[in-house]
C-alpha cells in the first residue's frame, strides 16, 4: 500500500501528515497484541510481516510515494486471519484537517509480485469530511489470501479504528 499527498502550500497552517495504518486481527476480530497495530510508533508486525516503511511528516511531490507499507503474507502468524488497512490524518482534529484540504492525496494497493494494481482511492471530494478511511482488508479465504476494498469513511479518526479493532489497548 502505497501513500502521496502534497505539502501544504500555505506556511501559516500546519503541515498535512497523512498516515498508513494496519491491523492484524484474529478470530475475534481483535489485534492479539498492541504490536499486531502497526502504525507510525511501531512500524513493523511481530513475525515481521508488515513493515511500514517510514513515517514521512510533511508529504512528498504529487508523482511520489510519502509512505508505503509493505505486506508478505507468507510470513503472517497463522493466527491472523484479516489485515485491515487504513489511512489517517494525523491530529487532524487538533489541526482542523480532513482529506478535503489536502491536494492530490491518493492511496494505492498493488500486488507487487504480478505488478497488479488492487485498487486506488483518491481521498478528495468522496472523503472531503473525514479524517481516516479504512481503504480495505486482506483476508484468508481457503487457503489463500484475498483482499477486498472497502473505502469506509472513519469518524473519529485513527482512535475510532483503534478502539474498534484494538479494545483492549485502546
Amino acid at each position: 500500500m502505497s501513500l502521496q499527498w502534497t505539502p501544504n502550500a500555505d506556511v501559516s497552517l500546519p503541515l498535512f501528515d497523512l498516515d498508513l495504518s494496519a491491523f492484524l486481527v484474529g478470530g475475534n476480530a481483535q489485534v492479539p497484541t498492541q504490536e499486531h497495530f502497526v502504525f507510525y510508533n511501531n512500524q513493523e508486525s511481530p513475525d515481521g510481516a508488515v513493515r511500514l516503511a517510514g513515517d514521512d511528516r510533511v508529504g512528498g511531490c504529487s508523482d511520489a510515494d510519502g509512505e508505503v507499507l509493505e505486506i508478505d503474507t507468507t510470513l503472517l502468524e497463522l493466527s491472523i486471519q484479516q489485515i485491515y488497512l487504513a489511512v489517517s490524518l494525523h491530529e487532524a482534529a487538533t489541526r482542523g484537517q480532513f482529506f478535503g484540504n489536502v491536494p492530490n492525496a491518493l492511496v494505492r494497493i498493488h500486488d507487487v509480485a504480478s505488478n497488479q494494481e488492487l485498487c486506488r482511492y483518491a481521498l478528495d471530494e468522496d472523503f472531503s469530511p473525514d479524517c481516516a478511511v479504512e481503504i480495505g482488508r486482506f483476508y484468508i479465504g481457503g487457503e489463500v489470501w484475498r483482499f477486498e476494498p472497502l473505502g469506509n469513511p472513519v469518524r473519529g479518526g485513527l482512535q475510532s479504528l483503534v478502539n474498534r479493532y484494538a479494545k483492549r489497548f485502546a
